[in-house]
C-alpha cells in the first residue's frame, strides 16, 4: 500500500538548509548556553570553522588554516576527530610525531591523543580539513590545551 503524500509548503524549508543557521537572536542565546549550531561560523587565531551537521553521536566542520598558523596542541576527553584534508598541506602532530598531510590524506585521532595542525610558513595557501567529532561530549569545552601560541593554554 502507498502512503500518502502531504503537500509541502514551499515557501518554509522543511528542513534547514546548509550555511542559513539560526536566527541572530537565537543564535545569540545558544551561544551563551555553549551550544553549537549548524552554520555557525567562528573565528580563532589560526584561521576559522563552519560547523557543517550536529547530530546526537557526531559533529562535522570545516577548519580553514592560514600559512605560518597552528591550533593548540590539545587533546579531548570524550571525542574522537577525523580529518579529511579537502585542499592544500598540513603537518599533523600526533602524541609528538609529525607527519606531512597532502590533499586527500585521510587520519584518526582516538580521544585521548595528543594532536595539533599546522600549515607551515611560506605555505601559498590555508589547508582546508572536513573534521568529524564523534563521542559522547560533542562541545567546545571538551579541550585539553598541552601548547598554544595564543595563550590559551592552562599553565
Amino acid at each position: 500500500m502507498a502512503k500518502k503524500i502531504e503537500k509541502v509548503n514551499l515557501q518554509e524549508p522543511a528542513l534547514p538548509v546548509p550555511g542559513d543557521g539560526p536566527s541572530p537572536v537565537v543564535a545569540a542565546a545558544l551561544a551563551s548556553k555553549g551550544a553549537i549550531c549548524v552554520g555557525e561560523v567562528v573565528s580563532r587565531p589560526w584561521g576559522m570553522f563552519e560547523v557543517l551537521s550536529v547530530g546526537p553521536t557526531f559533529l562535522t566542520k570545516v577548519l580553514t588554516i592560514r600559512p605560518g598558523c597552528r591550533t593548540s596542541y590539545q587533546k579531548h576527553q570524550s571525542r574522537d576527530e577525523g580529518w579529511v584534508v579537502a585542499s592544500g598541506a598540513a603537518i599533523a602532530t600526533i602524541n609528538g610525531l609529525k607527519m606531512e598531510l597532502k590533499t586527500g590524506a585521510v587520519l584518526r585521532v582516538p580521544a585521548g591523543t595528543s594532536h595539533r595542525l599546522a600549515v607551515p610558513e611560506g605555505a601559498t595557501a590555508p589547508a582546508i580539513i572536513m573534521e568529524v567529532w564523534t563521542g559522547g561530549t560533542l562541545d567546545e569545552a571538551d579541550i585539553v590545551r598541552l601548547e598554544d601560541d595564543y595563550g590559551r593554554a592552562k599553565a
